[in-house]
């Protein structure tokens, strides 16, 4: 069993011209619900390089643009895992591949058409997966205009 601590979390909303792709977990504390890609920051690796990583590691993807989003959220999972998550927005034009099939089931898209984003994502989300995605519209509406 994992002794109780708190992990820096690093989620990407990746924008590609099918939309932006969410994963359904398995195997692993919020198995069953939807989440955009992401993992946990290592020793001595930027945000930025977190992001790119997770990425490449879970949909074969190397961004076009990346930036780090202005807020985060706090991820509870019982008394034992307690999850700081920062988000990055990037974009790509290249194909999201499910590399990781042992954590994840399959990809589903989320609208890709900025102006008309959905309200609700795929449920049940994972963590702070719909917060996120209210602060994401939210954010572009006053940055992307």
């Amino acid at each position: 069993m994992m002794s109780a601590q708190v992990r820096v979390g690093v989620s990407v909303i990746l924008h590609t011209p099918w939309g932006y792709p969410m994963m359904l977990r398995k195997g692993s504390h919020g198995a069953g619900t939807w989440c955009f890609p992401g993992g946990h920051l290592e020793m001595n690796e930027s945000v930025l390089a977190c992001a790119l990583r997770e990425l490449k590691e879970e949909l074969d993807v190397t961004p076009d643009s990346m930036n780090i989003l202005p807020w985060f959220t706090e991820d509870l999972w019982g008394d034992q895992l307690h999850y700081i998550t920062l988000y990055v927005h990037a974009y790509s034009t290249q194909q999201p591949v499910n590399v990781e099939t042992h954590k994840c089931d399959h990809i589903q898209y989320v609208s890709a058409n900025c102006d008309q984003l959905c309200d609700v994502l795929p449920a049940p989300s994972f963590g702070g997966c719909e917060q996120a995605w209210q602060n994401y519209k939210k954010w572009l509406v006053e940055n992307m205009g």
